[in-house]
């Protein structure tokens, strides 16, 4: 249905991201009916823009040590991600979503500059596998993550 409604709109002839984010699309280099891809015309979305974006950051609740993000996953069921005070700066601005993966666990997750990022490695850069010690994806605090620095 929501292919149906974007065919009707045709071609994007501003040039911009239809989801409303402002930003610069590439052009098409190939047409494709399926998806409305017009060649030499610009992209109707950046990658990952495909919906709307919900309208501002999570929310979410402050307790002594911790912050607790609520999540809301595509089914409209909302999560609990916990993260350290000390990070929640960090997280704060950006729109973060439960992600479940092929082995029945949740990660947040969000899309920081047309990429997806998972939370805990976005707390930890420096590291190259970030791990959880109690095995929930949705734990992010500081005890609670471990890894292992890059060589220098």
């Amino acid at each position: 249905m929501e292919d149906k409604r974007l065919a009707a709109i045709g071609p994007n002839p501003s040039g911009l991201c239809m989801c409303g984010c402002g930003r610069k699309t590439k052009i098409v280099t190939k047409s494709d009916r399926r998806h409305g891809h017009v060649m030499d015309q610009p992209f109707r979305f950046i990658h990952g823009h495909s919906r709307p974006a919900a309208k501002g950051p999570n929310r979410f609740k402050l307790r002594r040590h911790t912050a607790v993000i609520f999540l809301e996953r595509r089914d409209g069921t909302v999560l609990g991600c916990l993260v350290s005070r000390k990070d929640f700066h960090r997280v704060r601005r950006h729109r973060w979503y439960a992600n479940k993966n092929g082995k029945r666990a949740s990660y947040a997750v969000a899309w920081i500059d047309g990429a997806q990022v998972q939370m805990h490695k976005h707390l930890c850069p420096n590291w190259v596998q970030v791990n959880h010690q109690n095995g929930n994806g949705l734990d992010n605090r500081r005890e609670n993550l471990r890894g292992v620095r890059r060589a220098a």
